[in-house]
């Protein structure tokens, strides 16, 4: 499991195994919470809510954007962070590397980006890869959630063009 003994964590895309190879997974659980673009009290409010673990989707662009140190402000915090940088054209190894994040933490985790859809979409993404749902009960899985089929075809690397382009 993931301990706050390393709380900066950078997860390379290339060092998460390979979901598809695994006959089984361990679960990822359902604590988790899709937040979009945090500002400076985002970290303080999370850590107070009792989430352990901030998986951080925003690409290097968009974290200068930010105008401070958000991976700082998570572990000034007490949180785990993992910085994995999604974009539409991500393919299935941010998938992949996300879901194993997921399975190696303990207590709740947030799952953010700008708007919150990368979030839900490589998290619903991983739990496909993983096996814990289907395509067919994404809706039921993830209530009253709009679904890109193309980019959710990347996540999964169900099209030719799965490609990582960080």
């Amino acid at each position: 499991m993931l301990r706050s003994a390393i709380a900066a964590t950078l997860i390379g895309l290339a060092s998460a195994p390979a979901l598809a190879a695994q006959p089984q997974m361990t679960p990822m659980g359902d604590d988790v919470r899709f937040e979009a673009r945090p500002d400076a009290s985002s970290a303080r409010s999370w850590a107070s809510d009792g989430q352990t673990t901030v998986i951080n989707l925003l690409t290097e662009a968009e974290m200068e954007a930010l105008g401070f140190d958000f991976a700082d402000s998570v572990m000034e915090n007490g949180m785990i962070y993992a910085h994995v940088p999604v974009w539409f054209s991500t393919g299935p190894e941010a998938t992949d590397t996300v879901a194993h994040i997921l399975t190696q933490t303990d207590g709740p985790v947030v799952v953010m980006c700008a708007g919150a859809v990368r979030a839900s979409h490589i998290h619903a993404a991983a739990r496909i890869r993983s096996g814990e749902i289907t395509r067919e009960e994404l809706d039921e899985a993830y209530p009253g959630r709009e679904w890109n089929e193309g980019w959710l075809n990347r996540l999964l690397g169900e099209t030719p063009e799965a490609e990582s382009a960080q």
